[in-house]
């Protein structure tokens, strides 16, 4: 058989069965070659990769992202060994453009190798699914158990606050995570309970959030406050290099009222900008909640204790 005619089909019997996926909802994608060129891909998958044009080009070439987490090496050893790899649950570090948001996906996929007419392997299908939502509501969920057992077995207020913090930060990546205090007159604040990640800068006791931007008046109207990149957010783009030096090109601030009154907020950093879903806010507001409920429950379980002693002693 002429090579070239077998190549032709072995194209054309691709091209065919990678169009029965065409309105699949799981991603997919026809790789060609030692070099993984893309022949095909889907919606699913354009939607996966951000709107890049990667037709005709090389993996390695168009999705730098990709190659840096290893999945090009991945293809690799499928295409050197013939042996097909599955992974569920894998994580993929999304950054569509660099130096914007990271977006964090997890993904079940299958790589399989792709067979010419005389059984050699001339390329790789890929097969996934997108099951980001599922995975993080299953880590959400297991923070807020742990932060439930922390309340429940921890009995000094401080203790409840540093733990909580530090379950908050490790589940959303975060740099730094903690509460502060209004002055109660102009825009000061005090830092408390603060927890981050070895490295990150140290904040100082005191702030004039006023210096870090226009997001102060927000909060002061009790609106939360979720910013994905401080360069670009109107609201902080000004004082962004002072956000940044603080490890903090994005953060999430939820503000708590009295009497119409600021009088504190729970943040969340990122060193790195970065996208909020509503479940990250969400789980930031329950475990802030927790937190505060327990620290007025310890707070006043302590004064009730302390009136005791002190009628025994009258």
């Amino acid at each position: 058989m002429n090579a070239s005619v077998s190549n032709d089909t072995d194209y054309q019997r691709r091209r065919e069965f990678a169009g029965l996926f065409e309105e699949a909802p799981t991603f997919m994608a026809l790789l060609h070659g030692p070099l993984h060129e893309f022949e095909f891909i889907n919606p699913g998958y354009q939607r996966l990769i951000g709107q890049r044009d990667v037709i005709g080009r090389h993996m390695a070439d168009v999705l730098e992202d990709v190659a840096a987490q290893g999945y090009v090496a991945m293809l690799d050893e499928v295409y050197r060994t013939g042996i097909p790899i599955t992974a569920a649950s894998a994580k993929y570090l999304m950054q569509v453009v660099p130096d914007g948001p990271v977006l964090e996906r997890y993904i079940d996929f299958v790589l399989q190798p792709v067979r010419d007419a005389l059984g050699a392997i001339d390329g790789i299908f890929i097969l996934g699914t997108d099951v980001t939502d599922r995975v993080l509501i299953e880590i959400r969920r297991d923070a807020l158990i742990r932060v439930t057992d922390l309340v429940r077995d921890t009995l000094d207020a401080g203790a409840i606050m540093t733990g909580a913090c530090r379950i908050l930060g490790e589940t959303l990546g975060a740099s730094r995570v903690g509460f502060a205090v209004t002055d109660g007159l102009g825009d000061a604040v005090h830092i408390s309970g603060n927890w981050q990640v070895p490295g990150a800068a140290l904040l100082p006791d005191t702030i004039d959030l006023r210096a870090f931007g226009d997001y102060i008046d927000d909060l002061k109207a009790g609106l939360a406050v979720a910013i994905g990149d401080v360069l670009t957010d109107p609201r902080t783009a000004h004082t962004a290099q002072a956000l940044i030096d603080y490890d903090a090109a994005a953060f999430v601030d939820l503000p708590v009222l009295e009497d119409g009154r600021l009088v504190a907020f729970a943040y969340v950093n990122s060193a790195a900008a970065r996208a909020w879903p509503q479940g990250d806010i969400d789980l930031i507001r329950e475990v802030a909640e927790r937190i505060r409920t327990a620290s007025e429950r310890l707070h006043g379980q302590s004064a009730l204790a302390a009136s005791e002693a002190k009628f025994r002693t009258i």
